[in-house]
């Protein structure tokens, strides 16, 4: 193993649930996807990796929809652009907010922004507050046993854990990127 290596891995043993929250607090399907790994090798507790994310996720989007509902003359007057976007997603989110909801939680970049815009559009906070915590668990869930399966499946095809943290990262940039791309096409195309 590599010092650069170990110096992670140092820092993951060190504060790894600091990094989970920090992560996932904002965006973090590759840090949780990593925390999901790292349980796997026994670096991480898997359900106290779950169970920060959902809390993390969860305040994030928590603080979002209360700033788009308190603050959004000030937001949508400061930031036009994003203005004329919910506009834009504003009839489709309307007629589908439990299914937009649930989508936006997957693609990379557009969960915190979903949530300020939930708020500026005044969803329901019973509904907002439900519906996102599960959301936000069935995400934690999933990509850190994601992580996880990995793991376990690099410790047959990988003997290398560098390769193994690189492919997850190479495989979660390249599949938020995808997502998002197919998300925006879907929103064009309404």
């Amino acid at each position: 193993m590599s010092v650069k290596f170990l110096q992670l891995l140092y820092l993951f043993q060190e504060y790894g649930y600091l990094i989970i929250f920090t992560g996932t607090f904002f965006e973090g399907e590759t840090t949780l996807v990593l925390g999901g790994l790292l349980s796997h090798q026994g670096h991480l507790n898997f359900w106290i990796v779950v169970s920060i994310a959902v809390f993390a996720s969860y305040s994030g989007h928590l603080v979002f929809y209360f700033l788009g509902k308190t603050a959004s003359p000030w937001i949508l007057l400061k930031f036009p652009k994003f203005q004329m976007k919910i506009q834009q997603a504003e009839g489709l989110i309307r007629r589908h907010e439990t299914t937009s909801l649930f989508i936006t939680q997957y693609i990379f970049g557009l969960r915190l922004a979903s949530a300020l815009a939930f708020g500026i559009l005044d969803m329901k906070i019973i509904k907002f507050l439900s519906l996102q915590l599960i959301s936000c668990i069935l995400w934690a869930i999933l990509f850190t046993s994601l992580g996880y399966w990995v793991g376990d499946s690099c410790d047959t095809i990988v003997r290398n854990m560098e390769w193994a943290i690189l492919i997850i990262l190479i495989i979660g940039f390249f599949s938020t990127i995808i997502g998002r791309k197919i998300f925006d096409y879907w929103l064009r195309s309404r």
